[in-house]
């Protein structure tokens, strides 16, 4: 779902959290101020899922310059496990330039913090998954990687389903 402001997209991820009920999961939220739109990686499986899957409403395939985007990623109802996943877009001038977003939101907050891990650049075929996921496990609640005039940031809280936020910005040269 999209949205023009940030409360806006904080309103309704919350919103669906309370549809969702209990239980762990991640809200997700995607702002873009890349000054073109990005979309959904068109790939078989764009989210990739270690533990849980996307909840009642998916991402959004395209995510038009300015605009926020929400959904919710829920653990697997009857299983003692969290909210761990990545979701892949692209530049639409640029298909083969992706932005990996990625969160982890533990089953068990005492043992595990929830993590973010945010990178892009360009992708021939498929993501090394296995790499991907030992640099979220690796990483803490704040992402970010700069490159040439683009920057993607990645945020998440401490609840046990949070907020994860992310930025991709365009930077002025």
């Amino acid at each position: 779902m999209l949205f023009d402001s940030e409360n806006e997209a904080i309103e309704r991820v919350n919103k669906m959290k309370e549809e969702h009920g209990n239980g762990v999961c991640t809200l997700v939220m995607i702002h873009n101020t890349l000054g073109e739109d990005l979309n959904l990686k068109s790939q078989k499986d764009t989210t990739h899922n270690w533990s849980g899957h996307m909840g009642k409403y998916p991402a959004d395939k395209i995510i038009p310059d300015n605009k926020w985007s929400v959904f919710l990623h829920v653990h697997t109802s009857g299983t003692a496990k969290g909210s761990v996943a990545a979701i892949l877009y692209s530049m639409a001038t640029s298909s083969n330039i992706v932005f990996f977003i990625c969160w982890a939101t533990p089953w068990n907050r005492a043992a595990n913090k929830p993590k973010v891990y945010v990178n892009f650049g360009k992708l021939e075929g498929e993501p090394d998954w296995d790499s991907i996921k030992g640099s979220l496990s690796s990483s803490n609640q704040y992402s970010s990687h700069s490159e040439c005039s683009i920057t993607i940031e990645g945020s998440i809280g401490d609840d046990s389903s949070p907020l994860a936020s992310y930025v991709v910005i365009r930077n002025p040269v």
